[in-house]
């Protein structure tokens, strides 16, 4: 299929200044299935760069590969160092129950996997002693390799576990990516549910989690919300959650979300 490149523009961009490109030393890639972005980094580990890109259909390869050959960013000598890789199957396996002969008959017992899938298996540690495996798309993988070889890839669930709470604190943490959401619920110190959902409207987002609290159920005013992610911001998602959550505080620059928001991803593996 024939690729109009320039129809493929980024939907978010920052630059912390006139060519940033310049100073960048290493980048991230975070790709999910609705889109990908860019992250280029300083050697302090300040993001320089980052470009957010939406795709026609789920999992687009072709419009991923045309990125890859086309933008400035894939262009230079500077090393992806991290790919980290968010999709909607997967399960979260103990280390102690985890058996590598295993995981693919375990995955395919709750999600239905196309013969061009392969299984990708991540650990979380040091944040929580389990494994994450998911699919993921022959041609994605080999894309990766191909244009990204010495580039370690890591599921972003690992971020979303990264930081356990006090043992008296219930949260619900959502990172957001643009039409899909990471959430992850923490309760007395632990973790109890870590899910990642496409959405289309502010409202899937806000039915899942009264859905979530009743089955556990917690109290809607016991919970703490907090919100992190990447631009650009769904369907007016800042404005309408804290609307129904109130406890959720508004984040008052997008910006400064996105920056903190590669600034721990960053951290997460240095």
């Amino acid at each position: 299929m024939e690729i109009n490149t320039d129809e493929i523009e980024p939907v978010w961009r920052y630059e912390s200044e006139e060519n940033a490109i310049t100073e960048i030393i290493s980048l991230h890639l975070i790709i999910w299935q609705k889109g990908l972005s860019i992250c280029g980094f300083s050697g302090e580990g300040l993001p320089l760069e980052i470009k957010t890109f939406l795709f026609r259909k789920d999992w687009d390869t072709e419009t991923i590969e045309q990125i890859f050959i086309n933008d400035p960013l894939f262009a230079g000598p500077e090393p992806f160092t991290h790919v980290w890789l968010a999709e909607q199957r997967n399960i979260l396996i103990p280390d102690h129950f985890y058996d590598v002969d295993y995981s693919g008959e375990w995955i395919r017992k709750f999600h239905f996997l196309e013969n061009d899938e392969i299984i990708f298996t991540g650990s979380m540690t040091p944040f929580l002693e389990a494994r994450i495996i998911f699919p993921v798309r022959e041609k994605l993988k080999a894309l990766l390799t191909q244009y990204m070889e010495e580039a370690k890839i890591n599921a972003l669930s690992q971020v979303a576990l990264s930081e356990a709470k006090p043992e008296n604190a219930s949260l619900i943490e959502l990172i957001n990516l643009p039409k899909v959401i990471l959430l992850s619920l923490q309760h007395n110190g632990k973790f109890n549910l870590h899910q990642v959902s496409a959405y289309d409207n502010t409202e899937d987002i806000i039915y899942n989690i009264a859905l979530i609290l009743q089955e556990k159920d917690l109290n809607q005013d016991e919970v703490n919300i907090e919100f992190s992610g990447i631009a650009p911001f769904w369907n007016n998602i800042l404005e309408e959650i804290p609307a129904y959550f109130n406890q959720m505080e508004i984040p008052a620059d997008t910006t400064a979300v996105t920056l903190n928001f590669f600034k721990k991803l960053y951290i997460c593996v240095s």
